[in-house]
């Protein structure tokens, strides 16, 4: 995106009426914390999971990294019961030690419920799920709606899920903003026409992904800045 252009979409900021936030490692810490639960799992049944590939399904639904996971490991890799051994002891490290949320996420939400300016939140994670951790750290209330993952056709980097979310908001993509740390959601962000603020979290995203986002902040109270 062309300076003058992004210099334009800063200004439309202030007469936002949509803000959609990603989940996993924009507003959660659950990327990290995937890793390292997946990596534990796979090893008690004989599998090593390299950062390098669990990099590769971060942002991705679970239908496309069920396929990436048979193609990584065999076609006799039990997908169904390591998922759920490494869903299980991620809820059991969340209720040992709470759900880290990230940075800045709590002054943003402050903001915004300030400003009377509606969030949802549109993720890959399926839409319990993504209930769920709401729930568990307590800014369900500060969230109009949720578009999971399970509710669209095609998920990320494809634009269906932003695209749900401005039609269940009502609005355009022009008045809306995607705030995203990972590469396919920058993808479907653009895909959907609407402009986009990247969060990064464990993936820097490379150059030619960068073009496309309004700027790169290092935590979402940031973002406020930008939204004054």
């Amino acid at each position: 995106m062309k300076g003058k252009a992004k210099q334009m979409e800063k200004q439309r900021l202030r007469s936002l009426e949509a803000v959609v936030f990603d989940m996993d490692g924009l507003m959660f810490n659950t990327e990290a914390l995937g890793e390292r639960c997946m990596r534990t799992v796979l090893a008690q049944h004989g599998y090593t999971l390299t950062h390098e590939f669990y990099l590769k399904m971060v942002g991705s639904s679970g239908k496309i990294t069920r396929a990436m996971q048979f193609a990584e490991f065999g076609e006799d890799y039990p997908h169904d019961l390591l998922a759920r051994q490494t869903h299980d002891l991620m809820q059991s490290e969340i209720k040992t030690h709470g759900l880290e949320i990230k940075p800045g996420l709590m002054e943003l939400l402050a903001f915004l419920k300030q400003e009377k300016i509606p969030c949802c939140v549109a993720s890959s994670t399926r839409h319990a799920g993504v209930e769920n951790y709401l729930q568990i750290a307590g800014i369900q209330d500060y969230f109009q709606f949720i578009v999971g993952g399970d509710e669209v056709n095609l998920s990320k980097p494809n634009p269906d899920i932003f695209l749900k979310a401005l039609e269940k908001a009502k609005v355009s993509s022009s008045d809306a903003l995607v705030l995203e740390d990972s590469i396919n959601g920058i993808k479907a962000s653009r895909a959907a026409a609407i402009p986009v603020i990247c969060v990064p979290d464990m993936i820097m995203p490379p150059k030619d992904i960068r073009a496309h986002c309004l700027c790169l902040v290092d935590s979402l109270d940031h973002v406020i800045t930008l939204l004054k």
